[in-house]
């Protein structure tokens, strides 16, 4: 996995939701454990794909997938509201402990940018989700 990205379920005019999770993603372990011991849901919860995607995926991996379709789950979205609890507390945490995670001031950049974009999308009332770029 090279990145972590917000997909929002309807754009919100002249705004751009785009965030590169790229340190987030090679770090995804430790917040996930971080996540688990501050009682909020782990980013990776957060994690759909749209169907024709995920199996545009496994056909670039070679996976025969025109005879036998596997079952996929459908696109599942998720409140701002929530993502945005999660994302604050990894940032206060990355924050207060800046020796646990190596290249903190670019971690701390990413989840900076998920917040932002989880405060416009909750005032928006538009839901999201965490997408993986491979």
């Amino acid at each position: 996995m090279s990145g972590l990205y917000i997909v929002i379920e309807i754009k919100i005019p002249d705004f751009d939701h785009y965030v590169s999770g790229r340190v987030l993603s090679r770090v995804e372990p430790v917040l996930h454990a971080v996540a688990q011991h501050q009682n909020v849901k782990p980013l990776m919860e957060f994690f759909s794909q749209n169907p024709e995607a995920t199996l545009e995926i496994l056909r670039s991996e070679g996976v025969p997938v025109k005879k036998q379709k596997p079952k996929i789950l459908p696109e599942q979205w998720f409140e701002a509201k929530e993502g945005l609890a999660t994302v604050q507390t990894l940032l206060k945490w990355v924050t207060e402990n800046p020796e646990r995670i190596k290249n903190h001031e670019a971690l701390i950049t990413e989840l900076k940018d998920f917040k932002r974009v989880l405060e416009r999308a909750q005032a928006a009332g538009v839901r999201w989700h965490l997408d993986v770029d491979y």
